[in-house]
């Protein structure tokens, strides 16, 4: 099973990241965001929006300066106007005290304005540098297409678990183009995983991650954690064969 994938066909990203939506502004937090690069775990997903919008400046003030993170914000959840996502690119760069963001999702497409206009902005970042890949999240796969009429797409975030799989259509949509499918919410409960784990020995997370890094060469989960060794457990279910 590969164990990265090449987002936008330049960033490497190992394929088990880590979500950060309940990352805090303190010691524990941040001494959590080191020990992830120093496992191995360079795709950091984020937002403006996330843990009251603490995330994003912690992760800025800790890892930043850091070559190996690949930090991937998102922004436009609330407010999808172009004047507002164009605000939010500047925040982020800001928050993440970088120039150029690696991955900049519009979070959310807002139905007061055609997708297109929302990605105006970002798509502007991209050709001027300020961003290097584009990604998309809670969208559809219409949306998808349409995006990708005038811009590469990089990544797609939506909800996906074993119980929820009302996506595969768009992982496979994904796969056939090359780009990355980020599930969110991939913990979600399952009883089917509990029976597995517990005939396998080993966590239910493993078994919910390995079954989601089996469903396709372009699915890279981002579970959320603030602790080293189950972000240790998460990694090695690349080795667990489902």
């Amino acid at each position: 099973m590969a164990r990265s994938f090449v987002l936008g066909g330049e960033l490497a990203i190992e394929r088990v990241g880590v979500g950060t939506n309940r990352i805090e502004d303190n010691e524990r937090s941040k001494n959590f965001l080191r020990a992830a690069l120093d496992l191995g775990v360079n795709f950091i997903d984020t937002a403006d929006i996330y843990s009251m919008r603490i995330s994003e400046p912690t992760i800025g003030s800790t890892l930043g300066a850091d070559p190996r993170a690949v930090i991937a914000p998102k922004g436009g959840y609330h407010d999808g106007s172009p004047e507002n996502v164009a605000k939010a690119i500047e925040q982020s760069r800001k928050n993440l005290q970088r120039d150029v963001l690696d991955l900049y999702y519009l979070h959310k497409p807002d139905d007061r304005f055609p997708i297109e206009q929302s990605l105006d902005p970002i798509v502007a970042a991209k050709q001027d540098g300020r961003i290097r890949q584009i990604g998309l999240s809670n969208v559809t796969l219409d949306q998808i297409d349409r995006v990708r009429k005038f811009t590469k797409v990089a990544a797609v975030q939506n909800v996906y678990n074993l119980e929820n799989t009302e996506n595969n259509d768009v992982i496979d949509y994904c796969e056939r183009h090359e780009i990355a499918f980020v599930p969110y919410f991939p913990l979600r409960s399952s009883e089917r995983a509990d029976r597995l784990a517990q005939k396998l020995g080993v966590p239910r997370t493993r078994v919910i991650i390995a079954a989601m890094l089996q469903r396709s060469p372009v699915v890279t989960p981002i579970p959320g954690t603030l602790n080293a060794d189950h972000l240790a457990s998460n990694i090695a279910a690349a080795d667990l064969t489902i």
